[in-house]
């Protein structure tokens, strides 16, 4: 494989170089490569060229991780490469760019730890639905549960985006979903949980109508006691 092609091929595809069908010279070059014979050598290309790209722009970094997932690449030298750049200019100071450099990382198979995410309040700020996909990249399920609800009591994530977000803990921690969703009950206002218990029915077919049900009686008997008391304090006034 030429090198120089891959690089190439991003440059065209940087300048917005594309035929009729919106095929650009990227997709050509991953077309034409044998990615079982040439992932090594495009390895050592990325490794390269990743950190000249980092200076230049967020849209190089989103096509390095467009040719990573193709290829099904995972590289462990280009990974350790990135995670050294990730605490250097201009990448410290560039929520974007880093952003697609850890989106890269979690692609090779060794993402950012969740202790590191929690530290990176920008990216946690500027693109909360990409943050949690990154916590949910590690293994920790603990690690991983406590950001969700930490995001769900912060509002920082619609109820939508978080039956979304329910689809990458399934990929990832299968037999832990329904214990997620409980989890994910448990903080919600009772309008939400209502909508939650109903996506995780049509979603993954699990009753949770049982939480909603006790939230609903406790809070019949709270409002029977308070209007007894409130009652009695009307008789004793009168």
């Amino acid at each position: 494989m030429d090198r120089r092609a891959l690089t190439k091929a991003v440059d065209l595809t940087i300048e917005g170089n594309s035929d009729a069908s919106g095929k650009t010279a990227l997709d050509d070059f991953l077309e034409q490569i044998d990615p079982d014979r040439d992932k090594q050598e495009i390895a050592n290309e990325l490794s390269d060229r990743i950190p000249q790209w980092v200076g230049q722009s967020a849209r190089y970094l989103q096509l390095a991780r467009q040719i990573v997932r193709r290829i099904g690449l995972k590289d462990r030298l280009l990974a350790e490469k990135l995670r050294r750049i990730l605490g250097q200019a201009p990448l410290n100071s560039n929520t974007e760019r880093r952003l697609w450099t850890s989106l890269i990382l979690m692609d090779l198979g060794f993402p950012r730890t969740v202790a590191a995410l929690n530290e990176d309040k920008e990216l946690k700020n500027e693109y909360i639905g990409e943050w949690l996909t990154l916590v949910a990249a590690n293994g920790d399920y603990s690690a991983v549960e406590k950001a969700y609800v930490g995001a769900v009591m912060e509002n920082r994530i619609s109820v939508a985006q978080l039956c979304l977000k329910a689809e990458v803990i399934r990929q990832r921690f299968g037999e832990k979903l329904r214990e997620f969703f409980i989890a994910i009950l448990s903080r919600l206002p009772s309008n939400d949980r209502v909508a939650i218990a109903d996506a995780a029915m049509k979603m993954y077919g699990f009753d949770l109508s049982s939480y909603l049900k006790a939230e609903s009686q406790a809070s019949v008997w709270w409002s029977s006691k308070t209007e007894d008391v409130i009652n009695r304090a009307y008789r004793d006034a009168a």
